[in-house]
């Protein structure tokens, strides 16, 4: 009987556990969405009267306005942001950049082209109506300064959250000056903070969810350095803009490619090619293969060279010794000041490489390619290059290095 009574005890409370935890969840539910509704009432007031700033695209000491938000109504701020109608966008086919590690063999080899990434083109009249935007950012806005490692260490805890490239920047003290924060070696102390991330890279744009993330780390930021914020723009709007760069770093992802093929069995002596190549102002680099520096010192090379055999590269202790049946010469279109200059520079490279060592240049069909294909080719790269201007961005700039490196 008294084992009875405990287990109608036992029951008893399982009940009314059950009972307390629903009408918390109840009443926990209808608190979420009358702060929700609060916010949202208030947000879309203040984005109606705002004045969107172009923070953290070229110019941080734009000066925003803070945007007073409470601890409660921040874990709203996401929600509201996403409910914001998407637009919608086309599918973008993606054709990988070669990758100079994995140069084909003598069975499989690539075709000398100029590898364009994409067929669908993006005009200077289709860019016009807007700039083109490369980072989404947001600012920190607060009175008390804040100490660089401090900084660093709750950034570090959150930047897991973001796979574009990213960085940090704040207005140090006592001049006042706006710096990208190095996050190795933090130093002096902040006042106004900023975060940016970069739109879209080789991998892509940004989609909802990597905004959204951004958000969360702008929003634990705050919270933690009991500062306001703003983003530069809403997430919605960060969307269309990402696939808008996307689009626009498919369309000149651009590679120029020529091959110089050896006509004997033996195919070409390395000694030989490392004599040549110095003599023509080429360095074995850092990836094991041959580049032709730029005249801008820290700028990427004008061109390069590979070897045609697997993996791409050349042994600097073993040139002495290797042979090969080819080499192939490609220049990245985007990365370089004058793109028509660098191209017949290594045309002309390719050409005294053939003359020199007994090979001969081919095109796609493995023939042997004339100077109406390579007056061709730069003729395409010119159109690209002038494009290019067009949307907005010089080859070779520094937003041009940042986008297609």
């Amino acid at each position: 009987m008294d084992d009875f009574r405990i287990i109608l005890s036992l029951i008893g409370l399982f009940v009314l556990g059950v009972v307390v935890f629903v009408s918390y969840r109840y009443r926990h539910q209808e608190e979420i969405k009358q702060r929700r509704s609060r916010f949202r009432q208030r947000y879309n007031a203040q984005k109606n009267d705002d004045t969107k700033s172009n923070l953290l695209i070229n110019d941080p000491e734009i000066a925003l306005e803070p945007t007073s938000i409470d601890v409660d109504e921040r874990e709203a701020l996401l929600e509201v942001q996403t409910e914001q109608q998407q637009p919608e966008s086309e599918e973008v086919a993606v054709v990988p950049e070669p990758d100079v590690s994995t140069r084909p063999s003598r069975n499989d080899e690539a075709e000398p082209v100029v590898d364009q990434g994409d067929e669908q083109e993006i005009t200077a009249e289709a860019l016009s109506d807007s700039t083109l935007v490369i980072d989404f950012g947001a600012e920190l806005l607060g009175d008390e300064p804040v100490d660089g490692a401090t900084l660093v260490s709750l950034y570090g805890q959150n930047e897991y959250l973001l796979d574009k490239p990213h960085r940090l920047m704040g207005r140090q003290l006592p001049d006042g000056q706006w710096r990208t924060i190095d996050t190795t070696n933090p130093a002096g102390e902040y006042s106004n903070l900023a975060i940016s991330v970069q739109l879209a890279d080789s991998n892509g744009p940004m989609n909802d969810s990597a905004l959204t993330r951004f958000s969360m780390l702008v929003l634990r930021l705050s919270e933690s350095l009991d500062r306001k914020f703003r983003f530069s723009a809403e997430l919605a709007q960060a969307e269309a803009l990402a696939i808008a760069l996307d689009q626009f770093l498919r369309q000149f992802d651009t590679i120029a490619i020529l091959h110089v093929i050896a006509r004997t069995p033996e195919g070409f002596s390395g000694h030989l090619i490392d004599d040549l190549l110095h003599r023509r102002g080429l360095i074995l680099g850092d990836r094991n293969i041959y580049e032709h520096p730029a005249a801008k010192k820290g700028h990427p090379p004008l061109y390069s060279i590979a070897n045609k055999i697997k993996p791409g590269t050349f042994d600097v202790n073993q040139m002495q010794k290797i042979r090969t049946h080819g080499l192939t010469l490609f220049m990245k279109m985007p990365l370089v000041l004058d793109p028509i200059a660098a191209f017949s520079e290594m045309a002309a490279t390719a050409e005294v490489i053939a003359e020199t060592l007994h090979g001969k240049l081919i095109d796609q069909q493995k023939s042997q390619i004339s100077t109406a294909g390579i007056n061709a080719i730069k003729d395409e790269i010119g159109k690209l290059a002038d494009q290019m201007r067009e949307a907005g961005m010089e080859p070779g700039g520094s937003d041009a290095i940042r986008l297609f490196s």
